[in-house]
């Protein structure tokens, strides 16, 4: 059985420097691979299993700030927390109860920005009445958007 400490592959670090030689002819050097191995050292080189996966690069909250709607405009960026689940990229919003999901992360926050814009649109309409939690996301989403 093999320990998490047995090397895959060997590698060797050589000291640091330059070689500086006058040019004879138009050919390249040879490179000097008759070198002593006692300049060498040894490096373990280990690899992941098939079955470990890689450490995730998205990060678990983000600043959203891009509004792609012309007669909408953010006072102040809104924080989103991101989670994955079932393959799919989730953004949520908790302060407004709003989110977005996509494959990608980009994706997620496409969909969270037209939902945005679509829930600001829907609470602003003429002759609308809101009930009293609307009318706290409604708040909520003042504080954040303003028109332009």
């Amino acid at each position: 059985m093999a320990t998490a400490t047995t090397p895959i592959a060997e590698a060797g670090i050589f000291s640091p420097g330059v070689e500086h030689t006058t040019p004879k002819s138009r050919e390249l050097p040879r490179q000097d691979i008759e070198r002593s191995h006692s300049d060498l050292k040894p490096a373990n080189v280990l690899y992941a299993s098939p079955l470990q996966s890689a450490p995730d690069a998205r990060p678990n909250r983000l600043l959203f700030g891009a509004l792609k709607d012309p007669g909408l405009r953010l006072r102040r960026p809104i924080p989103l927390d991101l989670t994955v689940e079932q393959g799919s990229v989730v953004l949520s919003w908790g302060e407004a109860e709003e989110f977005g999901s996509g494959q990608t992360m980009s994706d997620a926050v496409d969909d969270f920005g037209r939902a945005l814009c679509e829930l600001y649109h829907r609470l602003y309409e003429r002759d609308v009445r809101l009930s009293i939690d609307l009318q706290k996301v409604k708040e909520v989403l003042a504080y954040y958007i303003q028109p332009r």
